[in-house]
């Protein structure tokens, strides 16, 4: 995600996103010029009928349409990545506090030994899942990034399944499920903890339904054929309204200046509405991830190392 631009960075990324779109208007403006100016095909400027602001305002209505939902999609996005966030300290905290023996003044050596493992074993096993769910979200799965946080029969599983984070958290409630059958988990935490669970499970299918629907191909289409046509006849009616020669060059930098507007009008929405990608306009999974870890492993309070901080690179966090 792009955190701080000076207004020459944006300009810098406005071309390089439209160079394509630039280059035919600048090109195809100079050639309505030329032939206008220098091969006397003067009825080129005799097109000022051509209702450009009927297609302007069809346009606008559509990119008006498409980048709202667009924006909408990416913002849905960061919102089920914000909860992700909040959901995963609640699971480091009822893991912390819940899982516990029943009474701790009476508890053996072995059973305190025994409830720690659990402890790691249950917050481990989640920053798995969660950079799991970043992976597969960016379709960019690399299984040796999380296994020094599992277990031999977790990696079995994943290797084994279609979608390696569902699995991981199955393993989470058969953890939970076996501890609480030893008695470290009263029925009402058991429920509390498979709730917080169940909660993971609505995020990641949230995103995956976000990932999956597209935006409607018919509107991306019609604003693409609609936007070729508009830049194709500006050059043509701007010449036919302008009146003396000096002005009528002046098609050029208007031309490049339309297109620069409304190619980014509707390149925002183009890049708003897939937020999962690994772009940098995209939601920064990888920070999001990168926090969650360095708060739950301080949890645990043990030898595990905590991962430094990600920090913005060239002011872009992934």
């Amino acid at each position: 995600m792009l955190v701080k631009t000076t207004a020459h960075e944006t300009f810098g990324a406005l071309i390089q996103y439209l160079k394509v779109e630039a280059l035919f208007s600048l090109a195809y403006a100079s050639l309505i010029y030329y032939l206008y100016e220098h091969r006397n095909l003067e009825f080129l400027a005799s097109f000022s009928f051509i209702p450009v602001s009927f297609f302007g305002a069809i346009l606008s209505v559509f990119l008006a349409f498409r980048n709202n939902n667009a924006y909408g999609r990416w913002w849905e996005g960061r919102q089920l990545w914000g909860d992700m966030v909040n959901a995963s300290r609640m699971m480091g905290l009822q893991t912390m506090t819940l899982v516990a023996s029943k009474d701790p003044n009476y508890s053996s050596e072995r059973e305190q030994e025994k409830i720690t493992a659990l402890h790691s074993e249950l917050i481990y096993r989640h920053v798995a899942y969660i950079n799991l769910v970043r992976m597969q979200l960016r379709e960019d799965i690399h299984l040796s990034q999380v296994q020094r946080y599992l277990g031999e029969a977790d990696r079995h599983r994943m290797t084994q399944s279609i979608n390696p984070a569902t699995q991981l958290l199955l393993s989470q409630g058969e953890a939970l499920k076996e501890a609480a059958n030893e008695g470290l988990l009263t029925d009402y935490q058991l429920i509390a903890m498979m709730d917080t669970l169940a909660r993971f499970y609505n995020i990641q299918g949230a995103c995956e339904r976000i990932k999956n629907t597209p935006f409607p191909r018919e509107y991306d289409g019609f604003i693409r054929y609609l936007l070729w046509i508009l830049l194709s006849i500006i050059p043509i009616y701007f010449l036919g309204i302008f009146s003396d020669d000096l002005s009528k060059a002046l098609i050029i930098p208007i031309t490049v200046a339309v297109t620069l507007v409304l190619g980014f009008a509707n390149k925002a929405g183009e890049i708003m509405e897939d937020p999962f990608e690994n772009r940098v306009h995209d939601i920064p999974m990888t920070a999001l991830c990168n926090t969650i870890e360095r708060d739950m492993l301080q949890q645990l309070n043990n030898a595990c190392p905590i991962p430094e901080k990600i920090k913005p690179h060239e002011n872009i966090v992934w």
